[in-house]
């Protein structure tokens, strides 16, 4: 999908916070021109556009929240995407442009493998300022976009945006409960993990799972396990798995390969199906009242599965890779099925630490049945190893 490439603004400096006098109030497109059906030539910062950060708060059963005002008159649809400034600078050489047509063709790929319409994943704004809580959001300098949206699902050429900083939490008294190292299993396949801290009272690094030390003979893969990371529910007081992107890295026989945790669900052919986004809930970590040991449970989705709607829970959670023409590889095949057990084999008080925010690869979820490949083309396989996935 290729951009026009005129008229585009320079590099962002400051803010849109405020939202000073001076916009274009002559509707959605304000004017400018617009490619049919394609990206528009021109930008508009609109400066009566609002996007404002109001600070945190708590939401029941979800816990620290971000709260975020906007105010879009005039607009029809809009999206939002949050993005931190380094990584605004570092993939999109700070140009508003390129990060909105970037984030438009994602959603309109997900629309289209969906075969829904864009608009059906856009805000209706209510001409009046709204507030949006946005869960899970890092400390540290932020970047939140307003994006006007055409009938067609193509950006309007309207946006708006507010720079701020999110202040990191202190720990309360049972966000340590979790640290330390403990024995995870559903009674005959587990790992032994190591949860160290990732930010006070928002989440948790996770390292084990599916590597190292295991306490079955099913998993011997080495893998890199820097991003994958677990939330803390700070009014609940659980520990959610969720999914994430991982990495893309080069395969020796596969090429370019994306690494997902995922949920999976065995339908009732017993085929498996990968649920391939980001920040879903997979499962939900619940302490005893000792502390010392922690029952884990998977967590409901409802999706489509080729026309088929599934409502239950999640059977498994594991690292996937996934290559240019969509085929599905998993590193194990013996990844323990929940619900699961944790029983704590040691405590782990230490410092908290701030984590970096991860870029976000998507915002939509995509449900992928796993297709099985000829295990012919991994004769030579770089680390980490992907094998078929697919129906056992």
């Amino acid at each position: 999908m290729a951009a026009v490439a005129c008229n585009r603004e320079a590099r962002i400096v400051g803010s849109n916070r405020g939202g000073s006098s001076g916009g274009n109030n002559g509707g959605n497109n304000n004017g400018q021109t617009q490619d049919p059906g394609g990206m528009p030539s021109t930008y508009n910062l609109r400066h009566d556009w609002t996007v404002e950060y109001l600070g945190r708060g708590d939401e029941p059963g979800t816990g620290r929240v971000e709260r975020i005002q906007i105010y879009v008159p005039g607009a029809k649809w809009f999206v939002i995407r949050t993005i931190t400034p380094a990584d605004f600078n570092k993939y999109y050489s700070s140009k508003a442009a390129d990060f909105i047509e970037d984030e438009i063709s994602g959603l309109r790929e997900f629309a289209a493998n969906a075969r829904e319409n864009v608009t059906n994943y856009c805000e209706v704004p209510d001409n009046e300022p709204v507030n949006y809580t946005f869960p899970w959001m890092f400390s540290g300098r932020m970047m939140t976009f307003v994006i006007g949206i055409t009938d067609q699902g193509w950006p309007s050429g309207d946006y708006a945006f507010d720079d701020y900083e999110i202040e990191p939490d202190p720990a309360d008294e049972f966000y340590p409960k979790w640290l330390g190292d403990w024995t995870i299993t559903n009674g005959e396949v587990g790992y032994k993990i190591t949860i160290t801290p990732a930010e006070s009272n928002l989440a948790y690094y996770v390292d084990g799972w599916e590597t190292g030390s295991s306490i079955s003979e099913s998993t011997g893969t080495v893998m890199d396990e820097e991003n994958l990371f677990t939330y803390y529910n700070s009014v609940t007081h659980n520990m959610e798995f969720i999914s994430l992107f991982i990495q893309t890295y080069d395969d020796d026989n596969l090429g370019t390969v994306d690494e997902y945790f995922v949920g999976r669900i065995k339908d009732s052919n017993n085929d498996w199906w990968d649920l391939l986004s980001e920040e879903q809930l997979l499962a939900v970590a619940k302490l005893s009242g000792d502390y010392n040991s922690a029952s884990v449970e998977a967590a409901n989705v409802e999706t489509s599965l080729d026309g088929t709607i599934y409502k239950g829970p999640f059977t498994k959670m594991q690292y996937v890779c996934v290559d240019a023409p969509g085929n599905i590889y998993t590193y194990n095949d013996n990844v323990p099925s929940l619900p699961l057990s944790m029983i704590r084999t040691s405590s782990q008080q230490v410092p908290n630490s701030v984590g970096a925010v991860r870029r976000l690869r998507g915002e939509k979820a995509q449900v992928v049945r796993n297709h099985p490949v000829g295990s012919s083309s991994l004769e030579v396989r770089s680390t980490p190893r992907c094998s078929p996935s697919g129906r056992r």
